[in-house]
């Protein structure tokens, strides 16, 4: 396998904190589950005290809401400063096609990128 599928899980959404921050159970298989925090990968959401970040926190959980798992890709296998993993999520309904959700939230203008 090459690097670019090794770091690809099936989680769940446990809580979004804020526009770019979220709960995750990563679903490891063999019955093995692991909670973590994961921030969403080179974007940057406004702080959620202010009216512009509680608005991207609402867009992600009305985005996530009826999605059983998210695929999530971390991009380093090390946590950053905050203690938190960096990642790519992707998300899908029904029979829909999976949306990338960092890049959904620059289209919407819940954030803005950021450089990591």
């Amino acid at each position: 396998a090459n690097d670019d599928s090794l770091y690809t899980y099936k989680a769940k959404v446990e809580a979004a904190l804020d526009g770019d921050t979220m709960k995750i159970d990563f679903i490891l298989g063999l019955g093995s589950r692991k909670g973590e925090t994961i921030r969403l990968n080179h974007i940057d959401c406004p702080e959620l005290n202010t009216p512009e970040g509680a608005a991207a926190k609402r867009f992600v959980e009305s985005e996530l809401a009826g999605c059983d798992f998210i695929t999530l890709k971390s991009v380093r296998t090390r946590k950053e400063k905050w203690g938190r993993y960096l990642a790519d999520v992707f998300s899908a309904r029904d029979s829909s096609p999976p949306v990338y959700l960092n890049q959904l939230l620059l289209d919407k203008g819940h954030a803005v990128r950021a450089g990591r």
